[in-house]
């Protein structure tokens, strides 16, 4: 509870280094935040989402089903200090 997974999320690349990724990925932070979400789980590369305040999930704590490289699990806090009360693998609701 109070978790969301986010994504995949993509642009067209004939759309690419226009801002709509970072409007996307705004705005889902945005619609969580509003919904009384604590945190956001994504799968993608730190370079790229660090940006914008997910950080790499620590190995193990937080799992997928299926075939997830455990390196690339991020999450972004939307309270503060909350990524450690969160463990286990990832289910829907």
């Amino acid at each position: 509870p109070g978790a969301l997974l986010l994504g995949p999320l993509a642009v067209d690349p004939a759309y690419a280094g226009q801002g709509f990724g970072r409007a996307l990925i705004a705005e889902a932070l945005d619609a969580a935040r509003t919904k009384g979400k604590r945190l956001v789980v994504l799968v993608g590369d730190l370079p790229y989402y660090g940006r914008y305040g997910f950080q790499a999930v620590p190995p193990g704590q937080i799992r997928l089903p299926g075939p997830v490289n455990p390196a690339r699990i991020l999450a972004a806090e939307l309270a503060p200090d909350v990524l450690g009360s969160y463990r286990g693998l990832v289910a829907a609701r």
